[in-house]
């Protein structure tokens, strides 16, 4: 941020009250002194870039891709501008368009760690776990406390089937950030993966007292206290157990019908009508469970 020893002494002010709060996480707090700040030096990229950063976290993506313009039209080198024009294009779904920012944010500055994040958050939405887990373990080498590293390498590893591992990064993010509603939700994301239905309800819970409002992290308290009614523990178990199926349900109806057909054969009758009912009752419960649960939510709604 060259350009702030040639700003003047109210807007180097303003910019650096607005850097304090968004250092806080306050960004409705910056979001005025930015403005101030840009419109008294409108030729400075780093008050451009900076309040575009503070609308990001507003959830105002339109104004803020605006200044990000603005910031790389002044510098095309400014690395924040770069990364945050890769957050604001992937957010857009514009991915090979946010490949390019972060790649251009990481040739100048290979420690950039909010393109490090970035882009390991868009090689996970794209599918590229590998690359994605590499990225977090380099941001987390350059900073072995950054809460959102760990939150970022806990999802890719529960991702890549590595339980215990991503049960570790996640473990980090509530050490670190044990106020932090989204450090609460990747260890629900990662209970409710793992046979843990009651604890990542809780954690869930947390969450959204943290962050009433919410919807996503709603859904997923009300997903995991479905799972927790009795009526719902078996399906949401059997589910489990099914996801691990090569082939899922098809894999488990196959069998069922390999058993008993070889069954009529090798074992006796009232074994194989038992094999057969049985599966019956599993097929019954399985179809009817999902409005079994919706009516016993509606019957006895869930506690916050």
């Amino acid at each position: 941020m060259s350009d702030l020893d040639t700003s003047t002494s109210a807007s180097r002010n303003d910019l650096e009250l607005g850097w304090r709060y968004l250092g806080n996480g306050r960004p409705d707090l910056a979001e005025d002194y930015l403005r101030r700040a840009v419109a008294a030096e409108p030729a400075s990229a780093s008050a451009h870039t900076l309040l575009a950063l503070c609308l990001t976290g507003l959830d105002k993506n339109d104004e803020a891709w605006e200044q990000v313009r603005e910031a790389l039209a002044l510098d095309p080198a400014d690395r924040l501008a770069l990364a945050i024009a890769g957050a604001i294009s992937k957010e857009r779904g514009h991915f090979p368009e946010a490949e390019k920012y972060y790649l251009e944010a990481l040739g100048h500055d290979p420690d950039n760690v909010l393109a490090l994040h970035g882009y390991a958050s868009l090689m996970h939405a794209t599918g590229h776990e590998s690359k994605a887990s590499a990225l977090t373990a380099r941001a987390l080498e350059l900073d072995p406390e950054d809460e959102a590293a760990h939150r970022l390498r806990s999802y890719i590893l529960s991702d890549m089937g590595e339980h215990e591992a991503s049960g570790h990064h996640a473990g980090e993010a509530l050490r670190l950030g044990p106020d932090d509603g989204h450090s609460h939700v990747v260890n629900g994301a990662r209970l409710i993966q793992t046979g843990h239905p009651f604890q990542a309800r809780d954690h869930f819970r947390h969450a959204l007292r943290l962050a009433p409002s919410s919807g996503a992290v709603e859904a997923a308290f009300l997903e995991a206290d479905r799972h927790c009614r009795w009526i719902g523990l078996p399906y949401y178990f059997y589910s489990l157990w099914v996801e691990k199926l090569p082939g899922k349900q098809f894999a488990l109806w196959g069998g069922i019908v390999l058993l008993l057909t070889l069954g009529r054969r090798l074992l006796p009758s009232p074994v194989v009508a038992t094999i057969a009912f049985a599966y019956i009752g599993l097929a019954v419960y399985t179809w009817t469970a999902p409005l079994l649960i919706k009516a016993w939510v509606k019957l006895v709604p869930p506690k916050l």
